[in-house]
């Protein structure tokens, strides 16, 4: 029987924290898969760990703003803005993403904030932060298997809200 080369596959999983309005967060290899123009009625805060990944941010709009994510860069996506996203390169790339909710943003907005109470909006695409980036990976690893469950949850809260403090504008 002649050997054929095996196809690399496109796999992820996702699970959630209670505490943090069932926070959801997913880790995933994409290699073959291409997202069409989706929305999404929450936040995403992703990035890639290995490989690269390419998408358009409001696809619509900006047609031609083809923006290229690699390792370092923090993807930051408002809810209900269209978006794509596809592997870049032939070996895909690694993801890893926090799926926050609205009710979760505000309350974060609400406990930490100044006076307004809006929800957050984020110039979307990519933050060249390599701080957040580090802090949204060593949390999400930690997520995987919790010790220390308070722990992490105050590493995200205060993850949000340098997030917020750093890259969220008042419109």
């Amino acid at each position: 029987v002649p050997m054929t080369e095996q196809q690399p596959i496109d796999r992820g999983i996702t699970w959630t924290i209670p505490q943090l309005d069932n926070l959801r967060l997913m880790r995933a290899q994409f290699i073959q898969h291409s997202f069409k123009p989706h929305a999404h009625d929450y936040y995403v805060l992703g990035i890639v760990e290995a490989g690269l990944q390419t998408f358009t941010y409001n696809p619509y709009i900006r047609k031609k703003e083809l923006l290229t994510t690699s390792p370092g860069g923090l993807i930051i996506i408002n809810p209900d803005e269209m978006h794509t996203g596809e592997a870049a390169i032939k070996h895909g790339f690694t993801y890893r993403a926090l799926y926050p909710t609205k009710t979760l943003m505000s309350q974060i907005m609400r406990t930490f904030g100044d006076t307004d109470t809006q929800l957050p909006v984020f110039k979307g695409g990519i933050a060249n932060d390599t701080d957040l980036f580090r802090r949204i990976q060593v949390l999400h690893h930690m997520s995987e298997n919790p010790d220390d469950t308070l722990r992490l949850e105050e590493g995200l809260t205060h993850f949000f809200v340098d997030l917020v403090r750093r890259y969220a504008y008042h419109p």
